[in-house]
């Protein structure tokens, strides 16, 4: 029966992993052929017979060392490739707004501007910029997608230490998706964003259990910081948290533990968050209301949109039982949530200009990407365990 939940869970993800790359080929096929439901249902049945052959692979019969080397290997060479194909596009030419307002918020703040008072409408909270700066100051914030690129893929070893042909499957995926290369041309930062909200997940599920309270309360700072990216982040944090302290944390902490563990870190995390928001409200109060992350990202989504997907993310806490599990629904609830943001859309807008034009942004759904990615288990062919956690080696 597990792996059968298993396999179903596998199956959705791939077809939510196909719909947010067709459409994604559909958008951009249209504006230089006249028929691109042909050209997009073609690039469908290619991509689910790509996907059905990396699924039948059996797993390398190699030693541990040489998988490892393939691996990486491998890797290197596709980060110099990307690396190769970012710097054939000039971002400024392209125009996209992410890596413009990236770009001129960081500019903004070491000129002594007030950083979000600008005609680019940057809509992240500050420490997204902070993140980004080390790349500005390399002389192109694309590297910061060619990191978060690297650091993926060492998740992705993590996650599959078990099994190498697993490994080599993800990043396929993650290389041939029109969506992440999209992400790596126009130097967007959403998969970027992601990838380092999913590090820290990482880092928690690794070492939490072991931590004392003053390296909890560090780790809360962190996570706060985090959230102080972008507002989705709070949908990713509650499920993963509800789960590490609530029901993880029943058996490990104890009751009394569990109160003064779980409250320390909220508070750390709540901290954290304030403290990054703090110098940019006290050099400018009223430019950051009118013109901060607050007011952008809050005209988003409608009011119930985002209590409803509030409500879902704590329900996800109370159903599922395995941190594997949990990371499928993070990856389910950030595309139902833009894909219901994508629906109002095209009531409002009609098909064409909502997909095809300026009505809505799909590449929002480069949220779900990296978790979709990560939560697959290819049907259970001898991953790591799916009952317990997704970065941890136990057994089932």
């Amino acid at each position: 029966m597990k792996e059968i939940r298993v396999a179903i869970i596998d199956v959705v993800s791939v077809v939510v992993y196909e719909f947010i790359n067709v459409l994604f080929v559909y958008k951009y096929t249209s504006r230089v052929i006249s028929h691109a439901w042909v050209a997009s249902l073609f690039y469908l049945i290619i991509l689910s017979l790509f996907i059905w052959i990396l699924f039948q692979i059996k797993d390398f019969r190699l030693s541990l060392k040489t998988q490892n080397v393939l691996y990486f290997s491998m890797v290197a060479l596709l980060a110099i490739g990307l690396a190769f194909l970012m710097f054939h596009f000039d971002p400024h030419k392209i125009r996209v707004g992410r890596y413009l307002a990236l770009d001129d918020w960081i500019a903004r703040f070491f000129n002594g501007e007030f950083p979000y008072a600008s005609h680019t409408y940057p809509s992240g909270f500050p420490f997204l910029f902070v993140m980004a700066m080390p790349f500005y100051f390399l002389g192109d914030l694309g590297f910061f997608q060619i990191f978060s690129f690297l650091v993926f893929a060492a998740l992705i070893y993590l996650r599959h230490r078990q099994t190498s042909m697993n490994r080599f499957r993800c990043i396929f995926l993650l290389i041939t998706a029109p969506l992440f290369l999209y992400e790596i041309v126009v130097r967007s930062d959403l998969f970027s964003n992601m990838v380092m909200v999913m590090l820290y997940l990482a880092i928690l599920e690794l070492y939490e259990p072991r931590v004392n309270h003053l390296t909890l309360g560090l780790l809360g700072i962190i996570g706060g910081f985090l959230l102080s990216t972008r507002g989705i982040v709070l949908l990713i944090y509650i499920p993963f948290f509800g789960y590490l302290f609530f029901t993880k944390g029943k058996s490990t902490f104890g009751r009394k533990g569990l109160i003064i563990k779980s409250g320390l870190f909220l508070l750390s995390l709540l901290f954290g968050f304030s403290l990054s928001l703090m110098p940019l409200a006290i050099w400018g109060w009223k430019q950051f209301i009118s013109f901060g992350s607050f007011s952008i990202q809050l005209s988003y989504a409608p009011n119930w949109l985002l209590i409803l997907s509030v409500v879902c993310s704590f329900s996800s806490v109370l159903i599922i039982k395995s941190l594997k599990g949990i990371y499928s629904a993070i990856s389910f609830l950030l595309f139902g949530v833009i894909g219901i943001a994508l629906v109002k859309a095209l009531f409002n807008y009609g098909w064409y200009k909502t997909i095809v034009g300026d009505g809505f942004d799909i590449s929002y759904f480069s949220f779900a990407l990296p978790f979709l990615i990560i939560s697959l288990d290819f049907l259970n062919k001898g991953t790591t365990s799916v009952t317990t956690g997704v970065f941890l080696s136990e057994p089932n």
